[in-house]
């Protein structure tokens, strides 16, 4: 927390200030399941997943009660038990949309690689680090399940040989069988000419008759 933070607090914390840093359970913090924004019609709704999730306050130390902190000129860092891997988010909850917000929040430029996820504030408040559920699934659908691992999977172990499998090649075979000979006649009957394209013309208005 920067020095500036307690010249920011005023008068209610001459008596002391004590950081309190509570850990919670990503499971027992999932709050939402849609972030803001989502529920607009034509838009794609994002599922919420809460990584990890920690509360940062700061208490009068005489009182014991919770300083309110917000609008810093200087961010304060939050670190959280999470490596900041890509499609990582910091966000906090937003207690008046009852849901996740990343509003005002962003990840520390200079957070380590490979090391737990830095989110810097200008206020404090529960704060998580979230993943998108919708993005995820798109990754997973289109990059996750079309790389080289995947491919290799398909072709491992004697499913071929089952008997579904072979029930399914079955199939398979009959259609490109009819296929194939349908092709054929279709052919024949063209080169024979019992089968021509003005068959299939239809006219579309009747002329007069002469006499008519």
């Amino acid at each position: 927390v920067p020095a500036s933070v307690l010249s920011h607090l005023g008068e209610e914390a001459a008596g002391g200030v004590v950081l309190l840093v509570t850990a919670f359970d990503p499971a027992s913090v999932q709050g939402s399941d849609e972030l803001p924004g989502s529920e607009e019609s034509g838009q794609a709704r994002q599922t919420v997943e809460v990584r990890a999730a920690v509360s940062v306050n700061l208490a009068a130390l005489l009182t014991g009660r919770h300083l309110h902190v917000e609008g810093l000129a200087q961010p304060i860092r939050v670190w959280l038990p999470i490596n900041g891997t890509a499609g990582v988010e910091c966000a906090f909850w937003d207690e008046a949309d009852k849901t996740w917000s990343t509003e005002a929040l962003r990840v520390a430029e200079d957070g380590p690689a490979d090391g737990p996820l830095v989110c810097e504030t200008q206020h404090l408040s529960l704060f998580a680090g979230i993943v998108r559920g919708f993005i995820n699934t798109i990754k997973c659908s289109q990059v996750t399940l079309l790389n080289a691992e995947a491919i290799q999977e398909i072709v491992k172990g004697d499913w071929w040989r089952s008997f579904a499998a072979m029930l399914l090649w079955g199939y398979l075979g009959v259609f490109v069988l009819l296929i194939a000979t349908s092709a054929l006649l279709d052919y024949q009957r063209s080169a024979g000419g019992s089968v021509s394209d003005r068959h299939f013309l239809i006219p579309l208005r009747q002329r007069p008759s002469a006499e008519g």
